[in-house]
Formats: structure tokens, C-alpha cells, sequence
């Protein structure tokens, strides 16, 4: 609370632009247009504008595209100009990683056992939270061996337990089947990262878990009573909401409702078919559909292309790259992203910085890999 009068984020992002600003010429990155996920995600953002004159509610589409995901793009276009080496590439997801776990630790203290949903601060809801640690929580492990400092291990491995914690609090049964996904993945894939010690202790972290830490099983048993929930079943649920999203982009197919408008959209269908009471505005909860219905097919084309980028670059990089570091990076970077997509799908975070986050790790891997072949190919020559 005494930082937070300080608007510590906001201040640090302010000075970071103007030092891009100042030393734009001198900064290490390559060109914006030369790597196509930057090409993609600008592409995207030109979708979003060009949709502002037919939105269902062009005043508020313009705000959140030029108040909101501006924010996000000028992330985007720093994170691309700066972090253009393996070494700081390393070093931004450490602190990402550490800031992670410091957020998990505060969350945690402030969290009685027995009292509901875990909640921190005012900026996620539950679900919001394990969404936003799962992006992080593979990333922890690449810090863990030996080559780090201790405090660095003991940090990174703690963040990773305080985040299965965070994610099994929550209550989220989203983030619930993207940590089992992570939890196999980790468990079976063979990797550089992940070896059979540290699967051993992973095991013995969750049989611990499972045995001394209070859990509230009972709204995650649902999830196999799936044809009883209201989700599948009742107006107003994903099922409903999935399938108005569905048809909403095909009958705007190259604009959609505009950005933030899906909520307006859905509320004026029910009022149409006089339902205004049947929880009228609601968010769709599926990033994917929420940018297809927002933006159009061509927007949710350029979003799917973005994120199989994502999975294509990192693999690469895990199976081509002579850099340890890099490898470890492409082998958890992909679980991270397996982690934030699924539990986005039942999540309204299409816009979110952490998308976002992916894709421009993506891009700047990509142009190192690009890089590296490059100077392979001069010295054969």
C-alpha cells in the first residue's frame, strides 16, 4: 500500500518508453516488419481499428483499443527492441518468474484455508489468477539447476510450489485441467530441463499436496459431472455463450462486434428475444471466441496463427539450438503457453498482456535462431 501511491508500474513504464524513445537508434533489436509474428500481432491490431466504425459500440471499441491494447503493443514493440540475446532474454523471465513468486507468497499469507476461493488484490478474480501464474509456472523450473545461484534455485523452485498452491486455491477448475496438461507434460516428455530427479521431486510435491494440504475437491469433482452443470446446460452458461459467440462472428464475418462488444451484443439478442433477464451482459468466456466474435474471422485467423507460431518457434528452438539456455527456454516456454492456452479457452483473456507475452518471446526466438543460421551459413561459406 505505501508503493502503490507511487504507481510503481506506471512510473517504470514511463521511463522505459522514453529511454526506447532517446535511444531508438542505437537499440540492439531488428527491424519491427522483419519477423512475421510482429507482422501477425500488427495485423491483428489493424483488424481491430478498421472494425471501430461498424462495432455495436464504436465509443467504447475505440477506448479499449487505444486506452487498452495499445498498452500491450508498445509492450510488445519494447520487449522485441530490447531483450535481442539469449542473456537477456534469460534474465527477463527470472524476474518474471521471481516477481511471480512474490506475488504467489503475499497471496498465499493472505489466504485462510477453509474460507472459499483464493482471491489477491483487485486486479484477478480466481480463475484471473490461475491463468496468470500458469504462463510462469514451467518457466521456473529452467532457473532450478546447478549453473544458478542457490538463492536463485530455492526461489524459482518455491515460485513453482507456491503456484500448483495458487492454481488448486483458486478454485479454478480452467486452471485445474491446464495444470493436469502441464503436470503430464512435464512428467512424460523427455527434455534437457526436466530430468528424472526433478520428476521424482514434482511427484513428491503433489503427493504432499494431496495429503497435508486442505483442498476444496468438491467444485473440481464437476468437472466429471459434466453433463449436470449449468456450464453445458442452461442459458447462459459456456455452452450458450459459446455458440452465440460462433454465430456472432459469422454473421459479422470480417469486422465482428468490435472489440469489448460481445457482452453489448449477447445483451441485446436476449433483450431482442425478450430474455433481458437471463444474465444479459455477459463476457464469453473463451479467449478464442472472444476474439473471433470481436474481430471477425480474419482476426481470429491471425490470433491462431500467432499462437502456432508460438508453438512452432519454441519447438524449434528446443530441438535445433546449441545454446543450453535456449533449448531449456523452448522446452518450457511451450508447456508455459500449453498451460495458458487451455485454461484461456474458458477464459475471456483474447487481449491479455500474457498472449501476448508469448508471442513476442516467439518473435525474439525466432530472430535468434534466424540469426544463428545465418552465421552458420557464412562460416561454411
Amino acid at each position: 500500500p505505501v508503493l502503490g501511491q507511487f504507481r510503481p508500474a506506471l512510473t517504470m513504464g514511463i521511463l522505459t518508453m522514453g529511454f526506447v524513445v532517446l535511444r531508438l537508434k542505437d537499440l540492439p533489436g531488428p527491424p519491427l516488419f522483419q519477423e512475421r509474428q510482429i507482422k501477425y500481432l500488427f495485423a491483428l491490431f489493424i483488424i481491430m481499428i478498421l472494425g471501430i466504425p461498424w462495432s455495436m459500440h464504436s465509443g467504447y471499441s475505440f477506448e479499449r483499443i487505444f486506452m487498452g491494447y495499445i498498452v500491450v503493443i508498445l509492450f510488445v514493440f519494447v520487449f522485441y527492441k530490447l531483450v535481442s540475446s539469449v542473456d537477456r532474454l534469460y534474465t527477463v523471465l527470472l524476474l518474471g518468474c521471481l516477481g511471480t513468486g512474490l506475488y504467489s507468497a503475499f497471496a498465499l499469507s493472505k489466504f485462510a484455508i477453509g474460507s472459499g476461493r483464493l482471491q489477491f488484490g483487485g486486479m484477478f478474480d480466481p480463475n484471473d489468477i490461475a491463468f496468470f501464474v500458469l504462463g510462469f509456472l514451467p518457466l521456473n523450473l529452467i532457473f532450478i539447476s546447478r549453473d544458478n545461484p542457490l538463492w536463485i534455485r530455492l526461489a524459482c523452485l518455491s515460485s513453482f510450489g507456491m503456484g500448483v498452491l495458487i492454481i488448486l486455491h483458486s478454485g479454478s477448475r480452467a486452471g485445474f485441467l491446464a495444470l493436469v496438461v502441464v503436470a503430464i507434460l512435464l512428467l512424460l516428455r523427455k527434455s534437457m530441463t526436466v530430468k528424472f530427479s526433478l520428476k521424482a521431486v514434482f511427484v513428491a510435491m503433489l503427493i504432499i499436496i494431496a495429503s497435508f494440504v486442505p483442498i476444496d475437491t468438491e467444485r473440481y469433482s464437476t468437472i466429471l459431472a459434466y453433463e449436470k452443470d449449468y456450464n453445458i446446460q442452461a442459458e447462459g452458461g459456456r455452452k450458450d455463450l459459446w455458440k452465440f459467440g460462433i454465430r456472432s462472428m459469422f454473421e459479422n464475418p470480417l469486422t465482428g462486434v468490435g472489440v469489448g462488444c460481445y457482452g453489448r451484443a449477447i445483451g441485446l439478442d436476449r433483450q431482442a428475444r425478450g430474455d433481458a433477464e437471463t444474465r444479459a451482459w455477459q463476457a464469453p468466456h473463451n479467449s478464442i471466441i472472444q476474439i473471433g466474435s470481436e474481430t471477425g474471422v480474419i482476426g481470429l485467423t491471425l490470433f491462431l496463427i500467432l499462437s502456432l507460431n508460438v508453438l512452432r518457434v519454441l519447438n524449434k528452438a528446443k530441438k535445433i539450438s546449441d545454446n543450453e539456455r535456449l533449448t531449456k527456454i523452448g522446452e518450457m516456454g511451450l508447456i508455459g503457453f500449453a498451460g495458458l492456452f487451455i485454461s484461456g479457452l474458458f477464459l475471456s483473456h483474447g487481449y491479455s498482456f500474457y498472449f501476448a507475452f508469448y508471442f513476442v518471446i516467439a518473435a525474439v526466438v525466432s530472430q535468434m535462431l534466424i540469426n544463428k543460421q545465418q552465421m552458420s551459413g557464412g562460416q561454411q561459406a
